[in-house]
């Protein structure tokens, strides 16, 4: 593979330039190409900061997996394994809503069965009129188990899906088991997986 990464800018321009120290982009005509491992892999090392790409291979790598991993809390293993599972193909964004399988290539369309353009995993959690019965269960018993502390009607959306799929390193581990409870019933009761 080292064959196939191109040189820096420095060694293909006479120029100081403030990209030197930059891999040469390669040409992509079409999006796709542009997604692919190579001018994918070129574009991300390229936006690391020099810092970062200076460092030795164990702290490069530690690094590395502190940016892409979320992270792992202990109420993330409360319940049965498979709801688990479910409920972290939610939170990476691997599950199978629509959205998900058309990025990924793997569906014809990303709309949602009631209607909806995309089946987001907001919309899924969220606003999707088919799960209406679960939702109100959802929301009143999160309302429920936050009480006074948080008005969560009150939340952004990007908010309540965090707080649905993460918990919050504000409340207690049983508070945070209580919340992932929640949202395992209503993945289980919308019957969607």
């Amino acid at each position: 593979l080292i064959s196939l990464v191109p040189s820096t800018v420095t060694m293909s321009c006479v120029y100081a330039l403030r990209n030197s120290r930059d891999l040469r982009t390669i040409n992509c005509t079409t999006i796709r190409f542009g997604k692919s491992f190579l001018p994918y892999s070129i574009s991300g090392w390229n936006n690391l900061d020099w810092n970062i790409r200076t460092l030795n291979y164990s702290k490069f790598r530690t690094h590395l997996f502190r940016s892409v991993r979320p992270t792992r809390y202990n109420h993330f293993n409360f319940g049965s394994r498979f709801s688990c599972v479910l409920l972290t193909r939610l939170r990476i964004g691997t599950c199978s809503l629509n959205y998900s399988l058309f990025i990924r290539g793997l569906t014809a369309s990303p709309a949602c069965s009631c209607g909806c353009q995309y089946e987001t995993v907001t919309h899924y959690l969220l606003h999707c009129p088919l799960h209406n019965v679960q939702r109100s269960e959802l929301l009143s018993k999160l309302s429920g188990i936050l009480g006074h502390c948080v008005n969560f009607h009150t939340l952004s959306d990007k908010a309540k899906q965090l707080l649905i799929l993460n918990g919050s390193p504000v409340y207690s581990f049983l508070v945070n088991c209580k919340i992932m409870s929640i949202a395992q019933n209503y993945i289980s009761a919308t019957k969607r997986f």
